[in-house]
């Protein structure tokens, strides 16, 4: 039971990060050609920080595929090593042994 609740917890933030990226690509495209009103302009302002969590989400998936490769590779590693150094005898083998 708690191995679903994990699964359904990771798989809502999945669909939460992508509809935010969504979200804020949406409004990107809506609003690029609009007609601004100066300084303080409120779609300029929702604008720049469309683009910062773009750019902020875009780091951290960026770290976080980095951290999977490296996790990954070292999985893979240990693997390789640990298969290379295992001795193989009749038991590990678990070979029948007749007379």
């Amino acid at each position: 039971m708690k191995s679903l609740k994990s699964r359904v917890t990771a798989v809502a933030a999945v669909f939460l990060f992508v509809f935010v990226l969504s979200c804020s690509a949406a409004f990107i495209i809506k609003h690029t050609s609009h007609k601004c009103s100066g300084s303080e302009c409120l779609i300029c302002t929702e604008l720049a920080r469309c683009r910062s969590n773009l750019r902020t989400l875009d780091t951290a998936v960026a770290a976080i595929i980095f951290a999977a490769a490296v996790a990954l590779t070292v999985y893979i590693a240990v693997s390789a090593v640990r298969k290379a150094y295992t001795v193989n005898t009749l038991i590990n083998m678990k070979v029948e042994l007749l007379n």
